[in-house]
């Protein structure tokens, strides 16, 4: 997952979300 300009929390719970989904 890359973070862009998106807020460190968001971006973090996206990699989290996407990690458990792997």
């Amino acid at each position: 997952m890359y973070c862009e300009k998106l807020t460190i929390t968001v971006c973090t719970l996206k990699n989290k979300s996407y990690i458990q989904k792997t």
